[in-house]
């Protein structure tokens, strides 16, 4: 369950709502991957996640799901940057009196491109099946391609 930040923090709402002394704030993102951790272990069939702007946008979670091994597709905002293959990030050599000390994506690897570019450019397109049960299909043709946000890298680059 959901519990407002200021709730969590408020011993006079959660007392009054009677709260169990053991439930903390968690974030949506939280809860949601806890949820969908909690299906595969329990043996839920599912063949990926699907994540709307507000969850697609949080590269915290992309990258739980990655290290879990769980396919996703998330929806994230047309203006936001991407690569399709994670460049190359180090800490850059010497230019000058500043000795680098912070990894960032190094020189001469390519420049992120919008998404809203990126689809034109995109030649495969797979048929991804949403809802599936005995009584109907539907499926819809996408854009397939793995990609990396500048978030991602940054967060490579924060070790994180």
């Amino acid at each position: 369950m959901y519990l407002p930040e200021e709730w969590a923090n408020n011993s006079r709402l959660r007392n009054k709502c009677k709260v169990p002394k053991d439930v903390r704030f968690r974030t949506k993102a939280e809860i949601g991957l806890d949820m969908v951790l909690n299906a595969r272990k329990n043996g839920v069939p599912f063949g990926w996640v699907g994540m709307d702007c507000f969850y697609g946008e949080q590269s915290h979670l992309r990258k739980k799901l990655d290290e879990e091994g769980l396919v996703y597709i998330a929806d994230i905002a047309r203006d936001t940057r991407v690569w399709i293959k994670m460049p190359e990030i180090g800490i850059p050599e010497r230019n000058g009196d500043r000795i680098p000390s912070r990894k960032r994506v190094l020189d001469g690897e390519p420049e992120p491109i919008e998404v809203q570019k990126l689809k034109d450019q995109i030649r495969d397109w797979s048929i991804v099946t949403g809802i599936q049960s005995e009584r109907c299909s539907r499926s819809r043709s996408l854009p397939y391609e793995s990609i990396r946000s500048r978030r991602d890298c940054q967060a490579r680059n924060n070790g994180s």
